[in-house]
This record gives structure tokens, C-alpha cells and sequence, in this order.
């Protein structure tokens, strides 16, 4: 066709003329959005899926990293089972009392994705998971159709007190789209 007739200068020139008509941050800057949603989603799909402990903590980890968080949680159903990722703070608790912390946001998540940029207003302030215990902001979503398979949870500690962004809104949904088959296939 014609394009390939154009040589390498024209193409870059052609390419460097449209970046700039875009406005070339908002170009870039989406492109690397992109690129770290599917990074994320990724190292989630490539989590070994032979045990479902692997498969759960391993989604505990990666999402805690992806979202640069000091604390990540998974809870799987039937049985109820916790699976926990400290990359900085960890609750000074049972699994079981984490466990009783996390039910309540387990409803309120079953819908979607459920975010508290600031857990001392939350609605549910339950320890050890609260403010009090050194949280500061949690983004959580369900893990299958209305979380049938449980919850994903990560939190930012007092330690780095920041918020959610609205990329780390996306980067947490495709973690847990990708991870649901995994973690049926684990259970399976």
C-alpha cells in the first residue's frame, strides 16, 4: 500500500506532528496507564494456579504491589479462608478477628468495587482493620459474579498515608477479573 512507501523520517515526523496535536502528555500518559493495568493483570494471570494457598496469597501479593500498598488480603468462601500479603504493616490480630473485620466489607463489595480514601470516616471501622490500627485507605472488590468467590482487599498504611487513584480503581478491577478464573481453577 502506500504507507509503506513513506520512509522512516516522514513516519516519525508524521507520528511526532499527531503527538503533539493530541497533546502529548495525555497520549503518553495513557499509554502507560495502560500499560500498568496490564502489567498487573499479567502477573496475576501467571500466579501459579496448581494449590489455591499459592493461587490466593500470590493475589494478596501482586495486587498489594501493583497498587504500591503495605497491606493486601484475600478472603475466599466456602470455607472461609484468609490469605494475607504484608508489605509494611500487618494487623496485630488473629486471622479470625481479620477475618471478622473483612465479613462486613464483604457485603458491601458484592456489588463492586467499594473505596474508603479515608478508613477513619469509614462505615466500617471495624479492628483490626481501622484507622486505629494504622490504616488509611482501602480499595476492595469482589472476586467472581457478586463475589461468589470472595474478596480482594488492599489498604495503605499510616506508614505512607496516600489515597486511590482512579487508575488504581481500573489496576484493581482487572486484578480481580483476571484472578477469579485462576482461583476457580485452583479450587477445582
Amino acid at each position: 500500500g502506500e504507507a509503506a512507501s513513506i520512509d522512516d523520517d516522514a513516519l516519525v515526523s508524521l507520528a511526532r506532528e499527531a503527538t503533539e496535536a493530541a497533546g502529548q502528555v495525555p497520549v503518553a500518559k495513557r499509554l502507560a496507564d495502560e500499560l500498568e493495568v496490564t502489567q498487573a493483570a499479567l502477573a496475576v494471570a501467571t500466579l501459579p494456579a496448581d494449590r489455591i494457598e499459592e493461587a490466593a496469597s500470590g493475589l494478596a501479593l501482586q495486587a498489594a504491589e501493583a497498587l504500591s500498598c503495605e497491606f493486601g488480603a484475600v478472603l475466599l468462601e466456602e470455607p472461609l479462608r484468609l490469605f494475607t500479603a504484608d508489605r509494611g504493616w500487618r494487623p496485630a490480630a488473629s486471622d479470625e478477628e481479620v477475618m471478622g473485620a473483612l465479613l462486613p466489607l464483604r457485603q458491601a463489595a458484592r456489588k463492586g468495587l467499594l473505596m474508603e480514601q479515608d478508613i477513619g470516616a469509614s462505615a466500617f471501622p471495624y479492628r483490626p482493620l481501622a484507622y486505629e490500627d494504622g490504616l488509611v485507605a482501602r480499595l476492595v472488590v469482589p472476586l467472581g459474579e457478586n463475589g461468589r468467590l470472595g474478596l480482594l482487599m488492599v489498604a495503605h498504611a499510616t506508614g505512607a498515608p496516600r489515597g486511590f487513584t482512579s487508575l488504581c480503581q481500573r489496576v484493581i478491577r482487572r486484578i480481580a477479573e483476571v484472578a477469579a478464573p485462576l482461583l476457580e481453577r485452583a479450587v477445582a
